[in-house]
């Protein structure tokens, strides 16, 4: 049966006829699954207005309503997460046995960084990587994939040792995101993929110096920022906030030192018009 997705609005379905449509993909086949309705302005429209309801009427609940509102929802999640799971894989390709040995590679990566053993993740940026890396797996980041890649020529390919989620069938090479100097690379793909209707998930690269035989790895990661991520305070983002409170920092030491030298000039003026 072809599955049909369509908007929420309101809190029930929409019942109206989308001019536009997408194809769903199933991730493991790369075949058509169903279709999802695509929004007009009218829809749009419709739907901040249904939210902009919705926020009026739960900014007059009392705490202790939205309290039991939130435990009844976590209650409905833990009741749901076969359902969940299996959705999740459904749209996103992601085995569901795998999801705990992505979220722990992830984990495992940020911490090895941090400690730098042997050298092996020397960076003048090492610690905010760490971070970022922790950060990103704190709700922040959709894990889909894993896979410890070899790198060779200028071009990474799977080691066959760590392939989970999306990546299992990756096979092949591809292009090499990190250098010497670059111990974590975030890139977006340019091309739609299967995840989340056509999306354009992102892929993390962290570099590691093994040496030996096997050189120089790549750990990717593959997934999507969350909401979550998309309204976080750009300066609660590990490596992003130490870049904007630099040159922020830098800007507001000028304007000091420009209102500093402007009364300066005030000063002498006013001394030379009293002479």
């Amino acid at each position: 049966m072809t599955k049909h997705v369509t908007h929420w609005i309101g809190g029930k379905p929409w019942d109206g006829e989308a001019g536009r449509h997408g194809d769903i993909y199933d991730p493991a086949t790369g075949q058509v699954s169903g279709q999802v309705d695509f929004a007009a302005p009218a829809e749009v429209d419709a739907a901040v207005a249904a939210a902009k309801d919705a926020l009026r009427d739960w900014r007059r609940i009392s705490l202790a309503k939205r309290a039991s509102v939130l435990f009844e929802f976590r209650n409905l999640v833990k009741a749901n997460t076969k359902n969940l799971a299996r959705l999740i894989t459904e749209e996103h390709g992601k085995v569901a046995t795998d999801a705990a040995a992505i979220i722990a590679a992830l984990s495992d990566l940020a911490a090895n960084v941090e400690t730098n053993l042997d050298g092996r993740y020397s960076a003048p940026d090492r610690e905010d990587v760490a971070a970022l890396l922790r950060w990103l797996g704190d709700g922040h980041f959709l894990l889909l994939g894993y896979q410890r890649c070899r790198v060779h020529d200028g071009l990474v390919s799977g080691d066959g040792t760590s392939d989970l989620g999306v990546l299992r069938s990756r096979a092949g090479s591809r292009p090499r995101l990190t250098d010497d100097d670059k111990l974590l690379v975030l890139a977006q793909s340019v091309v739609g993929s299967y995840l989340r209707y056509g999306a354009y998930p992102y892929a993390i690269a962290v570099r590691e110096n093994v040496g030996g035989d096997e050189g120089i790895i790549e750990h990717r990661f593959v997934g999507l920022f969350t909401v979550a991520a998309m309204n976080a305070d750009v300066l609660e983002i590990p490596s992003i906030s130490r870049r904007v409170r630099r040159p922020t920092a830098a800007a507001r030491i000028a304007r000091i030192a420009s209102a500093s030298g402007a009364g300066s000039m005030l000063r002498r003026a006013r001394a030379r018009s009293t002479k």
